[in-house]
């Protein structure tokens, strides 16, 4: 029996040096006290927390064979593969976590990139946690997304997977109970008992459990949605996002430039198939408007100098004729922008004013009006501009056909190629000319019959010079 040491030994303790503690026994001591609190890396997922409860075989390497999940888990890095070999071939285990196999002794449900690091270091058994799991995919899944090497977005298509996985197998389980409910009330509809069901909530519920953006699986939903439908030629973006070659967001602002650009194109094609309309008429704007435009669709609606009762009747007219994207463009002198910026919004339309013209060299300017506003009105967010704004939002009117040239300039800007636009108030053909000059069809209305004729005159004059400068080709 060890004796207590005695008074005069404590001198001695004391004063004598502190034994030197080695890298190793101080790692070995910090991983004690770590273990004490928290499990070591690895020991967090349940595959490690399965070992402590269920059976361990050491299995030879050749008779396992990976479960088909294993190709929804992100591969390792070539660094880590690396780093995992070189422990392997140090230690003779492919890592600090166990193999968890099916009770076949044979599928390996998680520790794939283990597998392969023995495969590689050519081990001949390797320990495996024997797990009696009813949903092996569900399960490896749930522990691949507690591996601290994945990214966020690798994370996120995991969850991804086991999302569609889990709303696969409770859909399974509704369907099966309701059809056990209709055996037993056999009056009662399939639908209804699926309805009286409890309904889960695969996506909310692993938003929740692994604290992944609902967001992120709404694109990859998007994502997933339109491949499926486009079958792209450059590979899966989901393959791309695990190889950590893209990103989520980057995979949907992609897919939606396409989708945007698609619907342009298809918007285009549309209004390039509908007949060309090249009106200059008279009479009394409302039931020309009702009779000429009938199904089709406005682009831009043009008025200059509308008195706030006709701008009503016209818009209580034309507003259900109105493309998505169309504009409502008035053209008026500063005094009577705040009426008239009334009225369109009454209308509910959103007021903009990106432009103002300068009309000082031009007719207008020598009979006293200097400057006019161009208010826009649509019924989107921001006015749909066609073309790129002149650096200035001056837009200097010429003092040669400045009205057309203005016009042309407008009509670029706030509609598309082969939109139809209708100028019910036309005081001049001016409008009718730029707009078949942009190549847009064109509905124009003159306020009196002496108008009428004069225009008419004039566009028989403007085709036939076009006619004579093509060499008499129409």
């Amino acid at each position: 029996m060890e004796s207590l040491p005695q008074s005069s030994d404590v001198g001695d303790i004391e004063s004598a040096p502190p034994r030197k503690v080695t890298r190793d026994e101080a790692v070995a001591d910090l991983r004690k006290i770590v273990d004490k609190i928290t499990p070591p890396l690895g020991e967090s997922t349940t595959a490690v927390a399965a070992s402590r409860s269920h059976p361990i075989a050491l299995i030879p390497v050749s008779e396992l064979v990976e479960h088909g999940v294993a190709k929804d888990v992100p591969s390792v890095s070539t660094d880590q593969f690396t780093e995992m070999l070189n422990y392997a071939m140090e230690r003779g285990v492919p890592g600090e976590r166990n193999l968890v196999v099916l009770p076949d002794q044979k599928t390996v449900i998680f520790g794939f990139h283990e597998l392969r690091v023995a495969r590689e270091a050519k081990l001949a058994t390797v320990a495996c946690v024997i797990v009696d799991e009813a949903d092996p995919r569900a399960y490896a899944l749930r522990n691949t997304m507690l591996l601290p090497q994945l990214t966020k977005d690798q994370l996120s298509v995991v969850a991804w997977k086991l999302k569609e996985h889990l709303s696969m197998t409770y859909k399974t389980a509704r369907a099966r109970k309701a059809v056990a409910a209709k055996g037993v009330m056999p009056n009662l509809s399939v639908q209804r008992t699926d309805k009286l069901a409890a309904k889960k909530d695969a996506r909310k519920e692993i938003s929740v459990e692994r604290k992944v953006s609902e967001r992120a699986l709404k694109n990859i939903d998007a994502i997933v949605k339109y491949e499926k439908e486009n079958k792209p030629k450059d590979g899966s973006a989901l393959d791309k996002i695990m190889a950590g070659k893209t990103s989520i967001a980057a995979a949907k602002k992609k897919i939606d430039t396409v989708i945007e650009s698609v619907a342009v194109k298809v918007e285009e094609k549309r209004l390039a198939d509908l007949p060309s309309v090249e009106d200059w008429l008279f009479g009394d704007p409302i039931n020309v408007f009702r009779e000429h435009v009938g199904d089709r669709k406005v682009g831009l609606l043009l008025l200059e100098h509308p008195e706030p009762k006709s701008l009503k009747r016209v818009l209580d007219v034309a507003l259900p004729t109105l493309e998505a994207q169309a504009t409502v463009v008035c053209i008026v002198s500063f005094q009577a922008e705040g009426a008239i910026q009334k009225e369109l919004g009454a209308s509910g339309l959103r007021v903009s004013r990106p432009l103002i013209l300068d009309v000082s060299k031009s007719l207008k300017g020598k009979l006293g009006e200097r400057h006019l506003s161009v208010l826009v009105g649509t019924k989107a967010v921001a006015p749909p501009l066609r073309a790129d704004v002149p650096p200035s939002d001056v837009l200097v009117e010429p003092s040669v056909n400045g009205r057309a040239v203005t016009l042309h300039t407008v009509f670029s800007l706030f509609s598309r190629a082969n939109d139809l636009i209708v100028e019910p108030f036309a005081p001049d053909p001016s409008g009718f000319l730029a707009a078949k000059n942009s190549n847009r069809s064109v509905l124009a209305v003159a306020t009196t019959e002496s108008e009428w004729k004069e225009g008419k005159s004039r566009i028989y004059e403007v085709n036939a010079a076009t006619v004579a400068k093509n060499g008499g080709a129409r």
